[in-house]
């Protein structure tokens, strides 16, 4: 019953379309809704269930704290740059790159789970609140600014 929307464009497009052709997904279940107004990205979140981002490297994965501010559970690689925003089992799930059977079977975990999935979404949103807000990262500069006027 779920749908998978792919939000934004790139070379994979065609591929992923190919393949998805290739598997007879049925398009109730898959849309590509392409490249999309950076305003109409919280809304393609508020509808979302989960956030996936299962790239091999991120520096800082805006796009994954920009889901977790939505409130969303995230499916992501286990790198770094996602690792900063995500413990696995507490805001999203960690899987290896490139396994696409653990990151479907996480997937699949966190929409069957509907405690899991509540739970982690506000656990999600609440760490960005409480570490990348807007007063938050004005604090960050403020400080800084004022050890640099100090030296």
């Amino acid at each position: 019953d779920a749908v998978l929307v792919l939000v934004g464009d790139g070379p994979l497009r065609a591929p992923l379309a190919e393949q998805a052709a290739r598997l007879q997904l049925p398009e109730k279940n898959l849309r590509f809704a392409g490249r999309v107004a950076p305003g109409d990205v919280s809304s393609w979140l508020q509808i979302a269930d989960v956030f996936t981002l299962v790239s091999p490297s991120e520096g800082f994965p805006c796009a994954l704290a920009e889901a977790m501010s939505a409130g969303l559970p995230a499916v992501v690689s286990d790198i770094p740059g996602n690792r900063q925003l995500i413990e696995s089992g507490q805001h999203g799930l960690l899987v290896p790159v490139g396994d696409s059977a653990a990151i479907a079977a996480a997937i699949v975990r966190i929409l069957e789970d509907a405690p899991l999935r509540v739970r982690m979404s506000g656990e999600s949103r609440n760490r960005v609140l409480e570490n990348y807000s807007t007063a938050k990262i004005a604090d960050r500069y403020e400080a800084l600014f004022q050890e640099a006027l100090q030296h």
